[in-house]
This record gives C-alpha cells, structure tokens and sequence, in this order.
C-alpha cells in the first residue's frame, strides 16, 4: 500500500511539473530553449521501486536516460569522500563488478546488461554511449552535457597567476553531468563492454574534453542508466542470406551494427582446405559431406587470402573488434555470438545476435595428416592482417573467452565480411596537400605532403602530417620543462629526436591548440593506415633502426627507436623501440602507452600502475584538437 501511495505521489508531482514546464525548458539564465532546437525532450521522472529514488529522466535523440547519476546502494559501493550526503548530490560510486552485478569471477552477461540498473532500464554498452556523443553533436568539447555549476578549474592570466574557479558547462541537453570523480573536474562513467577479461572495461571520461576511456574494473566511476527501448530499437541484428555463385552454396548473413556478416563457416572448396573431420576428400566421402557442411572448412593461410566471395572478404583485426564492441566488448562476445549448444562443460554461448560460433577443433599440420585434439573447445578464424609470409592473425574462442592471436602453420576457419562500403584507409595519394606544398625526402614515397606548426612558448617549428581526419606531429616534442631530459644529457639529441617526459609532465604539455592523444585517438591513426597490426612498418621513421629493421614510414609519421628512460642515465630499448605516452585521467592508477618494436608490424598498446613507471620518461607526440 505505501509503494502505491508513493507511486501516486510521484506521478502527481511529475503530472504537476512538466504542466508547469510545459514543453519548453528554461536554462539557468533564464531563457527559454526549444527541445526541437536542443533535440532534447524532457521525458519525466523515473522511480527505483526498490528504495524510492526519484530520478529526472530525459529523452535525447531515441535513447532515453537518466538525467542524475545512479544512488542505489549496492553491497560494495562507495559515497564520495565517504560522505554520505555527497550521494545525494553525485549518486553513488561503483566498481565494474558492482556496477553489472558480476561477483563470481566469470561473468555470465545478458545484454542489455541491467546491473544495478532499476527495472527497465540497464548499463549503457560503449556504443550507447558514442550514440549519445553523435546525437549531440559532441566531438572532444564536454561543455555541451556538463551542469553549469559544480566544475571547477585553475584560470590562469599572462603573468602564470592562476586561482580555482568556476567553469561550468552549458547543460544544453538537459544531461547535467557533475564532476563526481573528486577532482571538481572529472566525471567517470560505466559501460558494459570489456576490453580485457575479467581486468578492463571501457567507461566514459569528462573533464574539459570527453572521450571514451577504459578503466580496471576495481575502480570506482559513476553509472548512467539507459531505458530498455534504447537497445531494442538499435541493436536488433538483421538476418539475411546470400549465394556463392562460385558454387551455389546459400549461407546465413547478419547485420550486426554497420557490419554485414557471414552467419555460417565458408565451405568453398579449396586446394588447401580441408573438412574439420580429417585431412583428405577420402576422408569426407568416408564420413559423408556432413562436418563440411555444418561446420564449414578450415583453410590454410595461403588459400584463406583469396577465399571470399566476390563482394565479400576476409575481416581484419579491427572489423573483428569492431563487432565485438558492438556486442557489449570481449568478453560479452565470448558468449553473445558462441552458439547454444556443442561446447563441452557447459561452456555454450547465449547467440544473441545470431552469429553462432560453433566448437571446431584446434588443428595443427602433421607428416601427411590434419590432427585435431582439444575437441569441442574452441573455433578459430583467419583475419587478413599478414605478419609474413608463415604468420598472420586470428581470431580464438575458446571456453570462456575471444582473443586476436598469430599463429604459425595452423588451419582455421574463415567467416567473410560484405565489402558494402569503402573501408577509410589512407593511403599516401589520398592524403591532403598543404598550402606549404612541402614533400617528403626522397627516401618516402611521392605524394605525401606535409605542413607545418610553430609552438608559441618557444618558437619551436615542427613538422605535422594529415592522416585521415586527424592532423599529428611529425616530430617528437622537443619543450624544455621540469622531469624531461634530452638522450644522453645531449642537447643537441633533444634538437633532433625530441625530449623524453616523464608522466606527469607530458599529459599536459602540448601547445595551445594541440593535445596528448587519448587511446582511441592512437587507434583511429593505426585503423587509417591499415590496422594496429601492420601500422608498426608505415609509421616508423626509414632509419635509424637497428639491424636494418627500419620502417617504411609512407606517411611521413617518423617514429624514431628512442626507447625510453629509466633514470636520468640508463635507457632503455634506444634503436630497437619507441614509446609515445598516451593521455590518461589524473589519479588513475593505470597508464598508458604505444609501444612501436624493431621486429614486429604490431603497435603494441600497454597499460601499467602508475606508481610502477612514474620515473619512467618517454617520448611525445600531439595531435590537434
């Protein structure tokens, strides 16, 4: 009886509210603002029947969310500062674990994921959340979702002289994001997806700027919850069909976000393909076409190049990752598209989306035959990304999880992608001239042009390249501050290769107009060039390196082997390496960093505690805003 008397309360209160509002929201100044105008509706209020939170509620493009941050107290959570009327104020703090309800070590997510959601609502996936970002308009340039009161930064005049003050946003949506992190700054909020088993997770970062982010799932971030409809409407996979004129087999297809895809393994025959049941056609007459046909083939390297259909083709690593963020992350995939039956130990999937990775045996190449072992336990899939002519990367289920790995000599199954649309890799002949018509040496391919930037604090000139949409250094930052040092205490290196920074220093020292790039800004660079697996050879500088291992660098992008400084007198991996920080959050306990390896076409991403490498001092690239 008290829950029906306070539902009817609160729907009073809400019914008295919007008569009074209207459908025109006033912002704090005053003025009236058309929801047509802002894309913004108010959609009302919503109440956790669990507790009797009342929280706003407001509707932006076709998603629905919550207006305030979440303050239901879940066993583990956290008041900011331990103060409990901070909740009031900035809801609650919650770990990843906390936040989709995940305690047992492995997970078994269903998206949408409600965690500690109220009913009929749920976790946002990071692609709900990069939907909300396009619905608004909103680039890197936070102010547009940020309260207008609560934000607080230092204000500095031309003499340095720098006070605290208030910097609030424009709240043009209604969103009201409140710096919750602790800093009066920052805001830290959940999604569902993973990016690395059962330890990272993406979440999404607002302080002056906002980007999507990943953070270890102990940490402690606010959640905004998303209505159920949201999913439904975007996320439905669309299934189809399509025939190999080759042969005349018909195969399953599945639209899942932007992507159409194979729903079932090829079983174009091949001179080097083979059914998973034994090695041989003999072997396939023995037993009948049966395995080929549910389970498809499995290919060589060699054969699996060119094994697609006209109109379709071999994924690469990023399109793979690009369908399992859009499936919640990793490890939601590891279930979401396994299918519901035929792994061993319980292990089966959920096939939520339709696209059934069914258990195949691991294989390997014998004397004259293809062995299997480990049955029922895994499925592996070719990318077309090419370490060398023995090795290239691939995609592995196993039990309880999905990894990108390189194997050698190994047979796999191959699921092909529609080539429906034209992929945005840059090459050196698309790549915009500048109005200084400056070309690169001799020794770079022709066509590629560069322009150039001079930072204002020194005078300093340096070359910038234009790669896709981005613009980035094409030289290492070579600012004179506290904690950077110059290689072997040279100056005349500093002029050179740039200095080493440590932390600390570099996550803010870029000229006005310039930034420390975030992660996924280093992955837009590598996915315009070709991919983080090949982006190592086009991005590193054509000398320099040792053993001859030098780059190609086509797009004047340069990457020197620096290494990067231990102490002030040792450093570490000079002609063998080079490693550029990337921008992380003050007070995470995790940095980040891309390493570019003398024997390897990888860009490897690494994360590490900061308290770890704060001594550690390291090269730095910018990016304009």
């Amino acid at each position: 009886m008290k829950n029906i008397i306070l539902k009817y309360l609160v729907c009073c209160l809400a019914f008295v509210m919007l008569v009074a509002c209207g459908s025109v929201r006033k912002d704090l100044s005053g003025e009236a603002s058309s929801p047509a105008e802002k894309e913004i509706e108010l959609d009302g209020y919503l109440m956790d029947v669990r507790d009797g939170h009342i929280y706003r509620t407001v509707k932006i493009g076709d998603q629905i969310w919550m207006a305030e941050n979440l303050n239901y107290n879940v066993k583990g959570s956290e008041c900011l500062d331990g103060n409990d009327s901070n909740c009031v104020k900035y809801g609650r703090l919650y770990s990843w674990y906390e936040a989709t309800d995940c305690f047992e070590g492995h997970c078994n997510l269903t998206y949408p994921v409600q965690g500690a959601c109220p009913e009929g609502f749920h976790l946002p996936t990071i692609d709900e959340w990069k939907a909300l970002l396009s619905v608004t308009h909103v680039d890197s340039m936070s102010a547009p979702l940020k309260s207008r009161v609560g934000w607080k930064d230092f204000v500095c005049d031309f003499d340095d002289y720098c006070v605290m003050a208030e910097v609030g946003g424009t709240d043009d949506y209604g969103f009201a994001v409140l710096p919750s992190n602790g800093w009066f700054y920052g805001a830290d909020f959940w999604s569902s997806s993973d990016i690395f088993y059962q330890i990272k997770a993406y979440s999404l970062h607002i302080d002056d700027r906002i980007f999507v982010s990943g953070s270890m799932m102990f940490q402690s971030l606010s959640i905004r919850c998303v209505k159920d409809d949201s999913w439904s409407n975007s996320t439905r996979p669309k299934i189809g069909s399509m025939t190999d004129p080759r042969d005349g087999q018909t195969y399953r297809t599945v639209r899942i976000g932007s992507q159409t895809w194979m729903a079932e393994n090829l079983n174009y025959e091949t001179e080097d393909s083979y059914c998973w049941w034994g090695w041989s056609d003999s072997v396939c007459t023995e037993y009948g076409q049966g395995p080929c046909i549910k389970y498809g083939r499995i290919y060589s390297w060699n054969d699996a190049k060119n094994a697609c259909p006209s109109g379709w083709r071999l994924p690469t690593p990023m399109e793979w990752y690009a369908l399992f963020s859009e499936v919640g992350g990793l490890q939601a995939a590891s279930r979401t598209l396994k299918s519901t039956s035929g792994w061993i130990d319980g292990e089966n999937g959920t096939d939520d989306f339709g696209f059934t990775v069914m258990a195949t045996p691991r294989t390997y190449r014998g004397t004259d035959a293809i062995l299997s072992d480990n049955y029922d336990v895994a499925a592996s899939f070719w990318t077309s990304a090419e370490l060398d002519s023995g090795r290239a990367y691939k995609v592995c289920f196993d039990e309880d999880m999905v990894n990108v790995d390189s194997k050698t000599a190994l047979e796999s199954s191959i699921r092909c992608v529609k080539d429906e649309q034209v992929r945005n890799v840059v090459t050196p002949a698309t790549m915009q001239e500048s109005d200084s018509n400056r070309v690169l040496p001799k020794s770079h391919l022709a066509g590629v042009k560069l322009d150039s930037m001079t930072d204002s604090r020194d005078g300093q000139k340096y070359r910038t390249v234009r790669i896709g949409s981005q613009t980035w250094m094409a030289e290492n930052l070579n600012f004179e501050t506290e904690d950077s040092y110059c290689y072997g205490n040279d100056s005349s290196k500093c002029a050179k290769y740039g200095r080493y920074y440590k932390g600390n220093i570099a996550m803010e020292i870029c000229p006005v107009g310039w930034h420390l790039p975030t992660l996924m800004e280093w992955e837009q660079l590598f996915f315009a060039v070709g991919g983080q697996f090949t982006a190592g050879n086009k991005l590193r500088s054509s000398a320099g390196w040792n053993d001859g291992k030098n780059g190609t660098d086509d797009y004047g992008f340069s990457a020197y082997p620096m290494g990067y400084l231990i102490s002030e007198e040792k450093i570490f991996g000079a002609v063998s390496s080079a490693s550029f920080w990337s921008y992380t959050v003050v007070g995470d306990k995790l940095v980040h960093f891309v390493k570019f390896n003398a024997d390897d076409g990888n860009v490897f991403v690494n994360g590490y505690e900061a308290e770890v490498i704060k001594n550690y001092a390291l090269s730095v690239r910018c990016v304009k805003n």
